[in-house]
């Protein structure tokens, strides 16, 4: 495609049809200035006027759920090109930890098998579907090992739980945030993740499973930053002995794993509103926490 014009209005298009598809945290550009050039093409698409753009694509990820398996879902890590009529489609291993190695290059390997020939947004979303079909026997594969596990491990006796408070100079890197909501149902956890500069996060569940999956992350998802950069830091660690692990359950603050933004705000959007915050972990019944968490940031 010789025409940049046409290519840039083009890829516009395909992202404004993903989001149309994929919303809410289904879909998240890789980087905010994946996402502010992107409102830049949209709104020159509008009067056809476009900027001289040096950057060649604009990237997000996709977390495409399972109908047939409620909070599951297959990440995929996508790049529109923005000066030639193509897009890629990755499947990243550390975004989809249920996936074996085997299975992973299985589906790989089927993405690999691409046609640019027909419309570009409507190829990329039936490839997605395509692999996700595929990966749908995957999912209920691991979602019944996962289980048969959870019968066979289950804990006789006192169990401890751990609720750890965990604050960071700053997190707001998308891929490391997902791993950290991804990643949580698998080891049992369950809280929320606050990003920006500070950041904030709350785990919660078995107190094993809790520092294994801080170790994980890292260990594994935190293994390409320097060690330096590696900051967090626990604040509060509430522990409480449970009778079993239904108990241990009554006592979680929090359903699942998610993440929360309130108000986001500053040159780089990276900074939340700490009142907004502080109100809605009190409605949560932990607004003691707070204290703990931001003790010097509020002296």
């Amino acid at each position: 495609m010789s025409d940049p014009t046409e290519a840039l209005t083009e890829a516009v298009q395909v992202i404004s049809f993903i989001q149309s598809m994929y919303f809410d945290q289904e879909f998240q550009f890789a980087s905010s200035s994946d996402e502010a050039l992107f409102t830049t093409l949209f709104e020159a698409s509008e009067s056809n006027e476009f900027p001289i753009v040096k950057q060649d694509m604009i990237e997000c990820y996709i977390r495409a759920p399972f109908e047939i398996q409620q909070d599951s879902c297959l990440t995929f890590h996508c790049r529109i090109h923005l000066s030639k009529k193509q897009d890629t489609l990755h499947l990243p291993f550390a975004s989809n930890p249920w996936l074996t190695r085997d299975q992973h290059e299985i589906l790989c390997n089927e993405l690999k098998q691409t046609s640019q020939e027909e419309e570009r947004a409507s190829a990329l979303l039936e490839k997605i579907q395509e692999i996700q079909a595929l990966a749908e026997p995957m999912i209920m594969e691991a979602i019944s090992k996962q289980q048969k596990c959870n019968k066979q491990s289950k804990p006789q006796g006192p169990i401890v739980m751990l609720r750890d408070w965990i604050w960071f100079p700053m997190i707001y890197t998308r891929e490391k945030r997902g791993h950290i909501v991804d990643w949580a149902p698998k080891y049992g956890i369950t809280g929320f993740l606050c990003p920006g500069k500070p950041g904030a996060m709350c785990l919660e569940g078995k107190e094993k499973d809790v520092v294994r999956f801080i170790n994980d992350i890292k260990t594994v998802s935190w293994a390409d930053i320097p060690a330096s950069h590696r900051k967090m830091t626990s604040r509060w660690k509430q522990q409480m002995t449970c009778a079993d692990i239904e108990q241990l359950d009554q006592h979680r603050l929090f359903e699942d794993m998610k993440e929360v933004t309130f108000d986001i705000h500053g040159q780089f959007a990276n900074h939340n509103n700490l009142s907004m915050l502080q109100a809605w972990m009190t409605e949560k019944g932990c607004g003691e926490a707070f204290e703990h968490l931001f003790e010097y940031e509020t002296q």
